[in-house]
């Protein structure tokens, strides 16, 4: 069997740090789910729609992947929301590989993003990250960071922003997701805010903690929409 989690360190933060036999790729995901469980699924979407309005439209993944993940988008407009909310549907279908001592809450998660407009980059970001911990038989939970790339590389051109952290999400009635989800389904699934940081930023979190991370976006007046041009604020 491989061995994908190759190291595990710790930073001065508290952060654990963790890398990854990264020679997988997409081909190794292709296949078809046979066990699906619809009252997730069904639950998935209702809650979603109780949350985020009407779905505008999905972004259906054409070729068959472990797991299945679309995209949904949702318009502006909803309940004074301003923005489009994008949110991936599937990655929960199947549970993320945990370590020891992590407790089984965390084992399955959706990922959402908050935008001006529902970019093809942005929509395939989201699927990138939602089918990652699946393929390297991982996990991700708040407070977690990841570089795209060893050096980092901005993930929009004349940008900075180059890594990847997620986040609680600061957006009401967002934040109920979890317990609405369980309520309908049984099953606890974590909603993942997919935040693009700099690596300064991530270098400050990995230093300091991510308590001090969220303490400097406040500092910032930070926006939980994604603006893909700001400066670093490190």
């Amino acid at each position: 069997m491989f061995e994908f989690l190759k190291r595990k360190k710790k930073t001065k933060g508290g952060s654990t740090i963790l890398e990854y036999d990264q020679s997988k790729t997409d081909k190794d995901m292709i296949g078809v789910q046979v066990e699906l469980d619809e009252k997730l699924h069904n639950s998935r979407e209702e809650v979603f729609d109780q949350l985020f309005g009407e779905c505008e439209s999905v972004s259906h993944e054409i070729i068959p992947m472990l797991p299945h993940i679309d995209v949904f988008i949702y318009k502006p407009g909803y309940q004074g929301r301003e923005f489009f909310t994008l949110v991936s549907s599937g990655m929960s279908d199947m549970p993320m590989t945990l370590p020891d001592g992590i407790s089984d809450e965390y084992e399955r998660a959706e990922i959402v993003m908050y935008v001006t407009e529902p970019k093809d980059e942005y929509i395939n970001l989201i699927r990138h990250f939602a089918r990652y911990p699946h393929k390297y038989e991982t996990y991700f939970a708040n407070s977690h960071t990841i570089p795209n790339g060893q050096p980092a590389e901005p993930f929009f051109e004349q940008s900075v922003l180059d890594t990847i952290a997620f986040i609680p999400t600061i957006v009401s009635p967002d934040n109920e997701f979890t317990d609405l989800l369980f309520k309908k389904s049984g099953v606890n699934v974590q909603l993942l805010h997919l935040t693009p940081i700099t690596t300064p930023e991530c270098e400050f979190k990995l230093e300091y903690g991510i308590d001090e991370l969220y303490d400097l976006f406040d500092d910032k007046n930070h926006s939980f929409i994604l603006d893909e041009t700001r400066g670093s604020y490190v």
